[in-house]
């Protein structure tokens, strides 16, 4: 990163930020959100330094934040609906150490990392979330792994950015977050479990997987991220029905531009409960 940042400045290349983004596996702890803090085998030698220079280039500290991997491994400690953004006044978490309530899943784990973060002395650091999302499908033994489930995070997910005009967490209410959704597309060659190849809004004939509108989200820093080889900002749509193209608009309104963050995702592990 810091190699990067020279060439950069070697050839007067001002305006780009330059970052990395982690799992969630990076934390020790994680619940309550308070109490988060970093593994303590990687703080010293590599989140500290690694802070201290997006801190001083006033980059952003990018994080895979993944409700479902978390539901999934704790489904009867978590409410499908905390992880789902369908929360109601009766389902919450109040972390006692913060205070702050809580009325989904994301929230809380981004917040996990941010009281992490502020444990190290760098609170001032912004957070982004570079993957998050919920599969279409898997195996059979992958419970939650479904359409529907994937459709109702994702529309939940956009609508709550076009709500906060921005994605916004109790321990960062006055700071944007900005959100990547994962994937752009279904990876259908891609090995390893069934939920791998079924991430996408789309199919990768180009057809939607099903219907979902980010026109109001994209004011809001929401973007879709696609696997590939190189990364590219593509003229996209703001509306994906299902029937549909990639190359059609709705309605003939005005198209909202997608960028597309290019970069292979692994299998990532991590405890967390809510």
């Amino acid at each position: 990163m810091k190699r990067i940042q020279r060439s950069l400045e070697s050839f007067s290349i001002s305006g780009i930020k330059v970052s990395t983004p982690h799992a969630m596996s990076i934390l020790q702890s994680s619940f309550p959100p308070s109490s988060g803090r970093f593994r303590s085998d990687i703080a010293g030698p590599i989140i500290r330094p690694m802070l201290d220079f997006l801190r001083r280039t006033s980059s952003i500290y990018f994080v895979d934040v993944y409700p479902y991997f978390g539901w999934s491994q704790n489904p009867s400690s978590i409410s499908l609906d905390y992880a789902l953004f369908q929360a109601n006044s009766t389902l919450y978490y109040q972390d006692p150490g913060s205070g702050f309530t809580y009325t989904n899943l994301l929230d809380q784990m981004i917040d996990a990392v941010a009281f992490a973060m502020e444990a190290e002395g760098f609170a001032n650091v912004k957070i982004g979330v570079a993957e998050t999302g919920w599969p279409n499908a898997g195996d059979l033994d992958e419970i939650g792994a479904n359409l529907h489930n994937a459709a109702v995070y994702n529309r939940n997910l956009a609508q709550r950015v076009a709500d906060q005009r921005g994605l916004r967490t109790p321990a960062r209410p006055d700071t944007v977050i900005p959100v990547f959704i994962f994937a752009l597309f279904n990876e259908n060659l891609k090995p390893g479990p069934g939920t791998e190849r079924h991430w996408g809004l789309l199919y990768p004939n180009g057809t939607a997987v099903y219907e979902i509108d980010l026109r109001p989200a994209f004011a809001g820093q929401l973007s879709a991220a696609s696997a590939g080889d190189e990364r590219q900002a593509v003229q996209g749509e703001a509306v994906v029905r299902p029937g549909a193209g990639s190359g059609e608009r709705d309605g003939g309104r005005s198209r909202a531009e997608l960028r597309v963050r290019a970069r292979k995702r692994h299998v990532r592990r991590y405890t967390t409960r809510g």
